[in-house]
């Protein structure tokens, strides 16, 4: 048996920073998760039999902000490739449900503003790897987190997050979204994989095939809830194999040519022709007056479906078992090859529900053509999804045939194929094993890596945030507006700044008063306004803080600006109103983590 001790660490792909960090700065929340591949024969997804899932380097973004008054609305999905799309036009008739079921959930736990939600993915969606079931993971996710259903800090301590009611919660109702954007073809498998932490594959159970600790399904968990492994190992009890990822070599090549799952739906000929054909055969039977056959006849026994799922899942058994010997026998080229051999088989069996699919057997051929050793061998398998008919999920033995694999998508492009390319391979881009992640919430002071440091965070009393330029701010332009400028430690009323005449404190007006907006609705304690002598002392608060300000805006604007005092036993409070006759906003720098 060979250990690993020569494959190196797992990598992620590079996201664009510049995308990132204009994406970053549109939202105050931002989660994300990995893209999910699943091995085996696309045309399972939807069905309940064991599922194979494993993340790859690639990155998708939810980001969510506050829309006051608005409801739940969503924004655009920008990819590389294809730049924005609206995300209704990617789920046509089925998104209206989506936002009834997330406002119903935002207003069940006490959050009454609207949001506006948006997705930045490193891969096109569309390609593969999971998009919807990872979507619905991290919109529920960025809900739980807006509404404080989890914590902002739920993700430094992952396993005991894993083992909460709100991991549950969580999954359960993702695989509800799941299900509403797929039309009821997700099982759940891929929002397991995606709130699970490991490199390996997931192996995910159908409900009612139990594991070996006994338990069933969850309680809590939605009909189709999936028993999950935490890894392919771990399920096969192989704890003396230090796997850092499988040892074989795996990608997807999209040749550039699209067809929609729709298409491919219609021409699954045994699924969707079964009635036309035992229409025939009963006419046949008539015509040669045999139609008595008919109640007993073996012939009419057709149930296409059944077939088809008995296939599914006995591939899937087949494959339980190659990742085990994969596993175990790692870099012994016997069973490597045989399982690029099996792969083979699910791209086979893919045929025999699709009438024609000709890319299948061009992309084997043309690959013996390039090929360096008679030995070298491919598995080739469509992944049936959006863009299905021109992405395929393509296996080789570990590190023997990538140079074979670069000049395969070179020679498809000479011969008919120009926008062949490789979108992921598993030598070139790695592995990933993270769960979902808090990237940004800027409530919390948290901001994400990829937002430049020159950028500032503007937020007022009504809730609103903008993160931007300094010199991009639309404030600056503005007319009747009070702002508290963190950032060059000034305090103006529309352009003109506020001298000591006007204003004793300048730096404690600021201080207090960007704590009074941030949480303008609520009663701030003294005592959370920081340790000054206005903060122990109201008439010091009043006196050098409140009616200076108060002052300046009446004698400028004509309005008064509502901050409440309230006396406590031995303490006062602040209350400043969200609805201001004014605009009153706070700028402060932001720091990225």
């Amino acid at each position: 048996m060979m250990y690993y001790a020569d494959i190196l660490a797992s990598t992620e792909a590079s996201p664009d920073a510049s995308n990132l960090s204009r994406f970053f700065s549109d939202y105050e929340l931002v989660v994300s998760g990995h893209a999910i591949l699943s091995w085996g024969i696309g045309l399972s997804k939807g069905i309940n039999g064991i599922k194979y899932k494993q993340k790859v380097p690639y990155r998708i973004y939810c980001g969510m902000s506050r829309a006051p008054g608005e409801g739940v609305r969503f924004e655009d999905l920008e990819t590389p490739e294809r730049g924005r799309v609206s995300f209704e036009s990617c789920y046509p008739g089925k998104t209206d449900r989506v936002v009834q079921y997330l406002q119903d959930f935002l207003q069940e736990h006490g959050y009454s503003d609207g949001v506006r939600i948006g997705f930045f993915s490193e891969m096109e969606r569309g390609h593969g790897l999971s998009f919807t079931g990872v979507a619905g993971v991290l919109m529920t996710a960025a809900c739980s987190i807006m509404t404080e259903k989890i914590s902002a800090e739920f993700d430094r301590e992952y396993e005991a997050f894993v083992d909460s009611p709100e991991f549950q919660q969580i999954y359960a109702m993702s695989v509800e979204i799941s299900q509403v954007l797929s039309g009821k073809r997700s099982v759940g498998a891929t929002n397991y994989a995606t709130l699970l932490e490991s490199p390996l594959p997931f192996i995910c159970l159908p409900n009612g095939w139990n594991t070996a600790s006994g338990e069933d399904a969850h309680p809590n968990a939605p009909p189709n809830h999936l028993t999950v492994p935490k890894s392919v190992l771990e399920f096969f009890d192989l704890s003396e194999v230090q796997a850092p990822h499988l040892p074989i070599d795996y990608c997807i090549l999209f040749t550039g040519q699209s067809v929609l799952f729709s298409e491919i739906l219609a021409k699954q000929r045994n699924i969707f022709e079964s009635e036309l054909v035992k229409k025939f055969l009963l006419d046949t039977l008539q015509r040669q007056e045999l139609a008595h056959l008919s109640e007993r006849s073996e012939v009419f026994r057709i149930n296409p479906i059944e077939n088809f799922q008995q296939d599914i899942a006995f591939l899937n058994a087949c494959l339980l078992k190659e990742f085990y010997d994969l596993l175990y026998h790692a870099f012994d080229d016997e069973y490597s090859a045989r399982f690029v051999s099996t792969i083979n088989e699910f791209g086979i069996v893919s045929m025999l529900y699709e009438r024609e699919h000709e890319l299948f057997f061009n992309i084997q051929n043309a690959f013996r053509h390039v090929r360096d050793f008679h030995t070298e061998s491919i598995g080739v398998c469509p992944l049936n999804i959006s863009r299905a008919g021109g992405a395929f999920f393509c296996v080789t033995q570990y590190a023997k045939s990538r140079e074979t694999v670069e000049r395969l998508v070179a020679y498809l492009r000479d011969t008919g194929y120009r926008h062949a390319r490789i979108e992921y391979a598993s030598w070139r881009d790695g592995t990933a094993g993270e769960g979902i992640r808090l990237q940004q919430h800027v409530r919390r002071d948290i901001f994400s890596e990829f937002l430049s440091r020159d950028l500032v965070q503007l937020f007022d009393t009504t809730g609103r945030r903008v993160v931007d330029k300094y010199d991009m701010l639309p404030i600056h332009r503005e007319e009747r507006t009070l702002v508290f400028d963190m950032v060059r430690n000034e305090v103006r009323i529309d352009s003109r700044i506020l001298g000591s005449k006007e204003l004793p404190s300048k730096s404690g007006a600021i201080a207090i008063f960007s704590v009074l907006i941030e949480r303008a609705g609520s009663d701030i304690e003294s005592r959370q306004l920081g340790a000054s002598s206005y903060t122990k002392n109201r008439n010091e608060m009043l006196s050098k803080i409140i009616t200076p300000i108060q002052k300046a805006v009446e004698q400028s604007l004509g309005e008064r600006i509502n901050v409440e005092t309230r006396w406590k036993t031995g303490d006062f409070s602040l209350h400043m109103k969200t609805d201001q006759p004014i605009r009153i906003a706070v700028i402060k720098k932001i720091h990225p983590r």
